[in-house]
């Protein structure tokens, strides 16, 4: 075996069909376990600073069982651990464990290093055969072996004491005990990320997305945890490896599956007003992205949208049944009418299309791609790194909530305020007023201008305002 020049030890292929070690080449076992469990029952203590054995390598076999493992996890038939352990590298500058990239881009931990009979600090530290690597220093892998490496590299040159990998081992191929930091609700995002990479729900970018911000989620909770290592990871807190940790975290897994795909999950669009260019009527939308209170203003014709309503319909099937405002031919004096019902319809066209999309995105990548069609046609990745966005703080989540529960185009109290848009016809309130006074005496206050039409709207917003407080009794009750 040969070191690189980052003394991450890897394996040649051919040495990978045969176990260097005598004490676990039990090729005829029928035991579940990777032999590296045969091997440590057979021998005193397998994480003795001496051990009479050579370095640990798995076979070929055991490489199609890794792989196996973690798609029998993604169907509940196999179970395994999210941990993330403190590698002590200061006396050799190597973790002492050699790695493989298997299929599906899944990277593994192929041999233990032992030289002179003594165990590698990989090994001493916990990590063991068919361990799968998806972090180093809380950074994904996203290439492999390759991202191993070049982090190590560097962190070699910054002289460091201590690397933290992280891993996935499943139960069934090695039954050790979970060193460092468990996170077991950890565990699940793990393998959905990959069963949603196997569906092609994700593409590898995404799936890479996801897996950084389980690794962000589980930097958080442990800088809950308040300890602080000085070596290893640089500005962040790590928790004490020596003891358990609850991974407490409520993780949004619906939430987590669109940011990873970068597509953001509360957009507000209001068409405020519109802009006369020529004979050409602009459309002026206010976007605001609930999450992060950012807010922009983009301008559309009638033409862009329906556009963009073509486009949709070619690249997925979700909008078939959303209706796009057909265009109409009027003369001059209906024209502003004409624009002030387009400014309803548009808005409540993008403002559906922006739901249903956003329901299916995490789970279909047709309407993926379509939600992030629309994305950029409201112009949001001019605005806000969809991938790596702003944290939400308290106050936002509370907007958010307060967004998703009044404002969404899905909750109970925007229907009843879209039924109220649709249904009634400002002008033919203020006629009907006047015909029943028999004048038009714009001295009295009780028929001044829109005046019935703003006493309509208090009466609908006050039921508007007792809907939601029953849909909120009724909701707390559950």
């Amino acid at each position: 075996m040969s070191s690189n020049s980052a003394q991450l030890y890897t394996t040649m292929p051919e040495r990978l069909i045969v176990n260097d070690d005598p004490l676990s080449s039990n090729s005829g076992s029928s035991k579940d376990n990777i032999d590296y469990n045969n091997a440590k029952r057979k021998s005193n203590d397998i994480n003795s600073p001496k051990i009479k054995t050579e370095s640990l390598t798995i076979r070929v076999s055991d490489e199609a069982r890794i792989v196996s493992a973690l798609r029998d996890a993604a169907k509940r038939n196999t179970t395994g651990s999210v941990y993330s352990v403190k590698v002590d590298v200061s006396k050799t500058g190597a973790l002492g464990i050699g790695v493989k990239d298997l299929a599906d881009n899944i990277l593994t931990v192929s041999m233990l290093k032992r030289t002179n009979g003594v165990a590698g600090a990989g090994e001493t530290a916990g990590i063991r055969l068919g361990d799968v690597v998806f972090g180093i220093n809380f950074e994904p892998t996203r290439e492999g072996s390759k991202t191993l490496l070049h982090i190590l590299k560097k962190e070699n040159s910054k002289k460091r004491k201590y690397l933290h990998i992280q891993c996935w081992r499943c139960h069934q191929l090695c039954s050790d005990s979970i060193p460092g930091i468990h996170f077991p609700k950890a565990e699940d995002m793990f393998v959905q990320s990959y069963s949603l990479y196997r569906t092609r729900v994700f593409s590898d970018w995404e799936r890479w997305n996801f897996i950084e911000i389980l690794l962000t989620h589980m930097m958080d909770e442990i800088k809950s945890k308040s300890a602080t290592v000085s070596d290893g990871v640089e500005s962040k807190k790590i928790d004490v490896y020596n003891t358990s940790n609850k991974f407490l975290m409520n993780i949004d897994l619906e939430g987590n599956i669109l940011q990873a795909k970068g597509l953001r999950t509360a957009l507000c669009v209001r068409i405020v007003h519109t802009k006369s260019q020529a004979d050409i009527v602009v459309y002026v939308l206010r976007v605001e992205d609930i999450e992060t209170g950012l807010q922009w203003v983009v301008h559309r014709r009638y033409r862009d949208f329906n556009a963009l309503h073509d486009e949709l319909s070619d690249m997925s099937q979700f909008i078939k049944d959303i209706t796009f405002p057909k265009k109409k031919i009027v003369n001059i004096r209906q024209t502003a009418k004409l624009i002030e019902s387009r400014i309803v319809a548009l808005e409540q066209y993008i403002r559906r299309v922006l739901h249903i999309l956003t329901l299916y995105a995490t789970m279909d990548p047709q309407a993926s791609r379509s939600l992030r069609h629309v994305q950029n046609f409201l112009g949001v990745d001019k605005y806000i790194d969809c991938v790596h966005p702003p944290p939400v703080d308290d106050q936002r989540f509370i907007e958010l909530m307060a967004y998703k529960y009044l404002n969404d185009f899905s909750s109970p109290a925007c229907q009843q305020c879209v039924r109220f848009v649709i249904n009634v016809d400002l002008d033919e309130i203020v006629t009907a007023n006047i015909s029943q006074t028999g004048q038009s005496n714009y001295r009295n206050e009780e028929i001044h201008g829109y005046t019935p039409v703003l006493r309509h709207i208090s009466h609908a917003l006050s039921e508007v305002e007792q809907f939601v407080i029953q849909q909120h009794y009724q909701h707390m009750s559950h």
